[in-house]
């Protein structure tokens, strides 16, 4: 009798442990898919959401938390931002070495549309696919649940998100055609290394595509133009010393208050560099692109800088000659 009590302890014991492990594998399996966690531990993005990671469809939307440090709009780019990291990594994962892959998209309107009856409001983006063989473009559409915020003024940013520049009078958002505000990688000289003369960096990213943007003041009584050709040969030098290699792609472009100019900067023509360089509100402006050759990533850079003078920055963008 004795043995047949512990007998069934022991199994009561075990079925208990058994129903414990079930149970912790479930919590795990649920946190794993759960998108705000998986968000954090792969990309560092601490967002208000919750959902799964099939989420983001009018009968599954995002739900954005009310919170607030962050504003809805933000929270759907960066949610967006995160979806396409993973896509993008997933098409990495299976593709060869030496194929570039990558998933690149920007926001159609201005992000969050208005919300319907049930609370959702729709976030809309064009989207490029760049896989092994072939390039696929198409627009796509997130359903995110904000009914917790109420009415629509109540959850929109008081003051745009990106890079302000006050003492040179310039804003930079946090998209510049299909490069995406780097915060990471934005330097402000004067706060890190206490050198106000050398400005900001402020650093643009997508697949396959780097860009800086350098806002730094000028200095002495030169005209305009000989500022700016004085500095670009400064630039011109700090370019070549770093890619010995560099052969230029075309001649450099000239406009009133700007230059440019493309290099290749490998002996296989696949990987390229730009500077540009113009002057505004008594700063200077330099822009660093460097990137893979590709029709698709070709155009994206291009474009990157064509939207650069859609902001005002620069004078308007006439494509490399190959």
């Amino acid at each position: 009798m004795t043995w047949n009590i512990l007998a069934v302890g022991l199994a009561a014991i075990c079925a208990a442990v058994a129903a414990l492990a079930a149970g912790a594998d479930t919590e795990n399996m649920n946190q794993e898919n759960d998108i705000g966690n998986r968000f954090l531990a792969d990309w560092g993005y601490d967002l208000p959401i919750s959902g799964t990671m099939e989420a983001g469809t009018r009968a599954r939307p995002i739900v954005i938390e009310l919170q607030d440090r962050m504003a809805p709009n933000t929270v759907a780019f960066w949610t967006i931002a995160g979806i396409h990291n993973g896509q993008a990594a997933m098409l990495r994962a299976n593709a060869p070495d030496n194929v570039l892959t990558g998933t690149y998209w920007r926001t159609l309107g201005d992000g969050l549309g208005p919300t319907d009856v049930e609370g959702l409001a729709k976030y809309v983006v064009e989207r490029k696919t760049l896989g092994v063989e072939k390039v696929a473009t198409q627009k796509a559409a997130y359903y995110f649940d904000i009914s917790s915020f109420g009415s629509r003024e109540t959850w929109f940013e008081s003051h745009p998100v990106g890079y302000n520049l006050a003492q040179a009078s310039l804003f930079f958002p946090r998209e510049i055609g299909w490069l995406k505000y780097d915060p990471n990688h934005t330097v402000d000289y004067s706060t890190k290394y206490d050198r106000p003369d050398l400005g900001v960096g402020i650093a643009y990213s997508a697949t396959g595509v780097e860009a800086t943007i350098y806002v730094y003041p000028g200095s002495g009584n030169q005209g305009t133009e000989e500022k700016l050709n004085r500095e670009w040969l400064k630039a011109v030098n700090d370019l070549t010393s770093q890619n010995p290699s560099a052969l230029k792609l075309g001649e450099r472009r000239e406009k009133s208050n700007f230059l440019l100019q493309f290099w290749i900067t490998d002996d296989t023509g696949w990987k390229a560099t730009s500077l540009a360089m113009s002057w505004k509100n008594g700063h200077f402006i330099k822009v660093r692109l460097t990137w893979h050759r590709d029709p698709t990533v070709d155009e994206i850079a291009m474009n990157f800088l064509s939207e650069l003078h859609e902001l005002d920055v620069l004078d308007p963008i006439v494509r490399p000659r190959n």
